[in-house]
């Protein structure tokens, strides 16, 4: 029998990977390879190949970025190879190594076409290998190579298609506030859920009730069509350009920050309960960080569950957050 060589159609990175995994894992013979994402203080993994034995890590899984052996590595800390761990203290004192039974890693860098981390493609073993694990790097840096390439490709793929996006939800779009309407949101809800699941990107949810706005008298106004107008001009400001703003219905906003770690998040939900602090709007939000395999619809749930808990009809709860 003639053996024959089997091919895939590899159309983006999600399929680029899984190719690059399989290949390695069959080249190299460590128990586990995987794909990462590096986002702010976190790292999350985007795909994941193992031998069934030792690892049982998988796409989605989210470690500390300062914890992992791949931070040390891009920090230039250790080497790229380290065919038995113990010779190289960087790595052996990691928290990451200290969960479970590493010998040896390799580790390279995926960066984007400005020079931007964007996450790594590393192996571990459970045991030391042999020093020939060294001859392995060109390979493993070429794959790296190649999937950064992907990831430029796709990046540049996804700005056209958000543009494209913004584009269709014209339609789509809340007459008062210029802003998505509630199907203008469910779309892009399923849109970028779709991209969560295929790149690992984290997203925050932030719900915002309005309540009114404070007189000059300091007495309490009414929820009036300009002040829906000018907490949503005043939220559009403070959010970055690729995240998403919608006008639910008369008294609720939401914003989805895309590709927005929980820290950074946390951060943006402040700015704007002190932005419309200052411009003295009454309102109640909280945000909430995506769950691995959840989706858009169910953290914006969370987020108006938590902003049940706040006691809103209270003057004294303008712009008031909580985190979930």
């Amino acid at each position: 029998m003639v053996a024959t060589a089997t091919s895939r159609r590899i159309s983006d990175f999600s399929t680029a990977a899984d190719a690059v995994l399989e290949h390695l894992q069959k080249q190299c013979g460590l128990a586990l390879w995987a794909v990462t994402r590096v986002e702010g203080a976190e790292l999350t993994i985007a795909r994941a190949r193992h031998d069934g034995g030792y690892y049982q890590l998988a796409a989605g899984d989210r470690f500390r970025w300062c914890d992992t052996l791949c931070n040390r590595m891009v920090e230039a800390l250790g080497p790229q190879v380290a065919y038995d761990m113990e010779k190289v203290p960087a790595y052996r004192d990691a928290a990451f190594a200290s969960r479970m039974q590493i010998g040896a890693y390799v580790g390279v860098p995926l960066r984007n076409v400005d020079g931007q981390l964007h996450g790594t493609l590393f192996g571990i073993a459970p045991h030391p290998q042999s020093p020939g694990l060294e001859a392995w790097l060109p390979l493993i840096q070429l794959q790296a190579d190649l999937l950064a390439a992907f990831i430029d490709r796709d990046s540049q793929l996804e700005t056209e298609r958000r543009a494209a996006d913004r584009v269709r939800a014209m339609s789509t779009t809340d007459e008062l506030t210029g802003v998505l309407n509630q199907h203008g949101w469910d779309a892009a809800a399923v849109t970028e859920g779709a991209r969560c699941e295929r790149y690992g990107h984290p997203v925050c949810v932030i719900s915002v009730k309005l309540n009114g706005t404070r007189l000059d008298d300091g007495s309490a106004g009414a929820l009036s069509d300009n002040v829906r107008r000018e907490a949503t001009r005043i939220i559009c400001e403070t959010v970055r350009s690729s995240d998403i703003v919608a006008h639910l219905s008369a008294d609720a906003l939401a914003v989805m920050a895309v590709e927005c770690a929980e820290e950074t998040g946390y951060a943006l939900a402040e700015r704007l309960r002190e932005v419309l602090r200052i411009s003295r709007i009454f309102a109640t939000a909280a945000i909430a960080v995506r769950k691995v395999g959840g989706s858009i619809e169910e953290t914006l749930r969370r987020a108006e569950q938590l902003m049940g808990t706040q006691t809103s009809a209270n003057p004294d709860a303008a712009a008031t957050f909580v985190h979930g």
